[in-house]
């Protein structure tokens, strides 16, 4: 018999609390993210390795997005993030000078398109990159990139994961309490790549963002509309081109709502659920972000799994799963693939990640 994770449905009056992020901190909350970590922190110690993996093991059912908290939820709306530690404009599609450091010299603004207008991709209505406004040499290698493929590509602001008030979120629903001790847990202590960090959370919001304005200005277009979502250290493979890349997708079957690009097969177990050449079903042992293509009804599956968030977004991207009575389990919601071998991967040699890091430096 098929079993499939149970999931709650999410609550889409929350998307137009989820558009570029400012923390509104009332007298209530000021002072509270170092006296609540610390809180946490002791509380961890004494339950041992705060709350345990077992807690928190994803595919549990995702619980009621708002309840109670309804009224004290964060407040999120166009402008600036800011906190003590500095701030960054983060109007749509634009690219202003950010402070990562008190007293620090602002870090120049990354222009916010790529050059790239020859040949529009027809085939996709829409390609944004995820760039962080203190990252303009990624932004800079983005453009090159995007220059030869002659590809239009938007440059889409990424949430700095050092100026979010994480005490809002929980209030908010956005993080589940739960999680909320482990993500001051010391880096050694994390489950690596699955624990919240401040560049995980970052990342997470970034890609809601997205999927928010995806739904919102794309709403009536179905299935048939696809857009391609890179972050700023994807690496176009020498095999990546409009051809190949719509060849390929002939492979994939219809009913997809998100197929990635490139990726991590961390479990060495994808091979068993190839289901036609060079596609294969998402699984939990699949991991990044780093590129995929999405549909619109793919952006409103992908809230759903992920709010209120307890891990890093690419778990909660594969959790949603259907067993077979031979043991094998793929994702259904949303409804994936991955190409292999991929198209892209990440640069590594040039970059160091910003998201499983403690500090998003």
């Amino acid at each position: 018999a098929v079993q499939t994770v149970a999931r709650g449905r999410f609550n889409f009056e929350m998307l137009q609390d989820l558009p570029h992020f400012r923390l509104h901190h009332s007298r209530r909350s000021v002072g509270r993210p170092l006296a609540t970590a610390a809180a946490a922190v002791a509380a961890a110690a004494v339950a041992g390795a705060a709350t345990s993996a077992a807690q928190l093991r994803p595919g549990t059912a995702v619980a009621s997005l708002w309840g109670s908290r309804r009224q004290n939820r964060v407040m999120l709306t166009a402008g600036t993030a800011s906190s003590s530690s500095g701030a960054t404009q983060v109007a749509s599609g634009l690219a202003r000078a950010a402070v990562p450091e008190d007293g620090a010299p602002p870090v120049p603004a990354a222009p916010p398109w790529s050059a790239a207008h020859a040949l529009p991709w027809q085939r996709l209505r829409g390609v944004y990159c995820v760039n962080l406004d203190r990252r303009p040499e990624r932004w800079s290698f983005m453009q090159r990139q995007f220059a030869e493929l002659r590809m239009h590509a938007r440059r889409w602001p990424a949430v700095d994961g050092r100026l979010i008030d994480v005490n809002r979120l929980v209030d908010g629903g956005l993080m589940r309490v739960e999680a909320f001790p482990r993500y001051f847990l010391p880096d050694d202590q994390k489950l690596f790549g699955v624990d919240l960090t401040a560049g995980g959370v970052g990342c997470a919001l970034s890609h809601m963002q997205i999927w928010k304005d995806v739904i919102e200005h794309n709403d009536d277009a179905g299935n048939d509309s696809w857009f391609l979502v890179v972050e700023d250290d994807c690496k176009f493979l020498p095999s990546f081109n409009e051809e190949q890349l719509f060849s390929r997708l002939r492979h994939v079957p219809q009913d997809w709502e998100m197929v990635f690009i490139g990726g991590t097969d961390l479990m060495k177990k994808q091979d068993a659920l190839e289901v036609a050449p060079g596609v294969r079903r998402l699984y939990r042992g699949f991991r990044e972000t780093t590129a995929y293509l999405i549909t619109v009804n793919g952006c409103k599956a992908c809230l759903e799994v992920s709010v209120p968030l307890s891990w890093q977004i690419d778990t909660h991207l594969t959790e949603n799963e259907v067993e077979l009575p031979d043991g094998t389990s793929y994702t259904v919601k949303p409804m994936g693939y991955c190409l292999f071998p991929p198209l892209v991967e990440q640069e590594r040699e040039l970059f160091k990640t910003d998201v499983q890091k403690a500090e998003h430096d």
